[in-house]
């Protein structure tokens, strides 16, 4: 997607999404926990990006969501994601649930001209999110 947005000379965005305290779940109720966690949080993140961006895996506990054509806009998704996230993550895994999450965005070509720059600069800029309070999940 970079190579493409840089040949068409189009702007694109990278949210990164990783969750912590995986282990303790696993740990107290197996890996089949963690997978399913995993796979409701996929469908979760898919179901509130448009049809154009791509969510994938990013390591063994977070996400990517690759967003064509955002650039500069990658604040107000990145607000957006970040609001609907903390919400689900207070429903999923409760509000002193073992799961956190930490979120960070890049933009290209603003924050890093290549694929290996944009991830790093995501990560870098990842910070955690605190889950909603159930009353407003």
């Amino acid at each position: 997607e970079v190579h493409r947005a840089t040949s068409r000379g189009e702007e694109l965005s990278l949210i990164l999404v990783r969750f912590q305290g995986l282990e303790r779940l696993r740990a107290f109720y197996g890996q089949q926990s963690v997978l399913d966690f995993l796979a409701d949080a996929h469908d979760f993140l898919k179901e509130n990006v448009r049809r154009l961006d791509i969510v994938c895996r990013y390591g063994n506990d977070g996400f990517g969501i690759v967003l064509p054509f955002t650039g500069g806009h990658v604040t107000v998704v990145y607000q957006r994601i970040v609001a609907k996230i903390a919400g689900w993550l207070a429903h999923r895994n409760g509000a002193n649930g073992p799961v956190a999450v930490s979120v960070g965005f890049a933009a290209f070509p603003e924050s890093a001209r290549t694929c290996e720059g944009l991830v790093r600069s995501a990560a870098a800029a990842m910070s955690p999110i605190e889950a909603a309070s159930q009353k407003a999940a």
